[in-house]
Parts: C-alpha cells; sequence; structure tokens
C-alpha cells in the first residue's frame, strides 16, 4: 500500500513538473530530462507512468479541456448543442487570449498524434435527424480531426489578423455541417453560444481555467 501511494505521489510530481514546464517553456523547448529534473524523479519512474512526451503533454491538454467544459457548465443550460459550443467558444477565447497556451496548444497537435473527444460526436448524433451510416461516420471523425488539428496549429501566428469567434465560428460552423445540423438551428446556436459567454468572467493562466457568470 506504501509502495503504491509512493508511486502515486511520483507520477503526480512528474505530470505538475512537466505542466509548468510546457506552460512556461512550451511544449517543444521542455525535455523529458527538464521534466525528470524539476521532478526529481529518475527515467525510469518517468517512463514507468508515462509512455512518452507526447502522452504527458495530451493528459495536460485534456485536463484543461476539461476545465472548459466544467466552466460551460456553470451557466446551466438545457440545450447540448450551445453546451457544447459555450465549451468550444471558452477553448478559442482562452486560445487567442494566452499566448503561452496558444503556443502549447499549437506545439502538441501538430504531432501525428490524434486524440478525439467522444463528447463532441454524442452531441453532434444527439442534434441530428439525418442517419449517418459509420463508413459515412468513420470519415466525419477523420475530417473533424483534421479541422481542429489544423486550425490549432494555423492560428498560433494568426492572431492579429483573426479574432477568436472567427476561430470558434468556422470551426463550428463546419463540424456541425458535417453532421447534417440544418444551418437555422447552426446559427441560432452560435448567436445564443456567444451571448451566454458574454455572460461570463473567465480567469485563466497556467492551464488553471475558472468563470463566474456576471449576470443571466
Amino acid at each position: 500500500m506504501a509502495q503504491h501511494k509512493v508511486g502515486k505521489e511520483t507520477k503526480e510530481r512528474i505530470y505538475q513538473a512537466a505542466k509548468k514546464l510546457f506552460y512556461e517553456n512550451g511544449y517543444i523547448e521542455t525535455k523529458v530530462t527538464d521534466i525528470i529534473d524539476l521532478s526529481e524523479t529518475n527515467k525510469g519512474s518517468f517512463y514507468h507512468h508515462y509512455e512518452n512526451k507526447v502522452e504527458l503533454g495530451f493528459r495536460v491538454f485534456n485536463a484543461t479541456v476539461e476545465q472548459h467544459f466544467n466552466a460551460s457548465k456553470i451557466a446551466a443550460l438545457e440545450d447540448s448543442l450551445v453546451q457544447f459550443s459555450l465549451e468550444i467558444a471558452i477553448f478559442w477565447y482562452i486560445y487567442f487570449h494566452d499566448e503561452k497556451f496558444r503556443r502549447f496548444s499549437s506545439e502538441l497537435n501538430a504531432n501525428d498524434i490524434i486524440q478525439e473527444h467522444d463528447r463532441v460526436y454524442q452531441v453532434c448524433l444527439e442534434n441530428t435527424d439525418r442517419k449517418i451510416e459509420e463508413k459515412e461516420f468513420d470519415l466525419i471523425r477523420i475530417a473533424n480531426v483534421a479541422l481542429y488539428k489544423q486550425l490549432a496549429v494555423y492560428f498560433f501566428d494568426q492572431v492579429e489578423r483573426y479574432t477568436f469567434d472567427e476561430a470558434r465560428s468556422f470551426y463550428l460552423r463546419n463540424l456541425f455541417d458535417l453532421f447534417g445540423i440544418p444551418q437555422k438551428r447552426i446559427e441560432g446556436v452560435l448567436e445564443e453560444s456567444l451571448r451566454v459567454l458574454g455572460t461570463m468572467e473567465l480567469s485563466f493562466g497556467e492551464f488553471q481555467v475558472k468563470a463566474t457568470l456576471l449576470h443571466k
């Protein structure tokens, strides 16, 4: 039992060290040896708990995305598509306003590794009347991953040219269109999720995301 506790503590130290370094130095500049040194562990411990730096990077990234979802839930919306769109809006808002998160996200998503969130597909399938066969669904997943990853990389040095709203609108319109969600419904969802975002105050930094409601 004591050994298991020590193992969990070591894993957490590695994670926290990586999180700090990824935020401060970016994904590319952070080396495994840097993480080992800051966490005061060793190479054996690192590779016992994590397969490689990519896995650790996506663990940090996915934990941050989950915070975006939790932040969106404070609005307690009944429309699942608006709720999901609010989560995406929070992601792009922070991406455009936090240079360090933007750098990390862009560098990490430039990898060939594919990371998907089932919530994306679940919400879209719940909100379309179109029957989507298995083969088409596979293609939709490929298209969504490619769209998201390429945008996360592309917008890195384009924040003076585009706004976060242009990024979130472009991504969501194309994603919803893949599932055959009607255009009128899409426009209504985009408008409402942006309105709700305007009722929230977001604070962020070091991969921490918090939200409070200003008014309903």
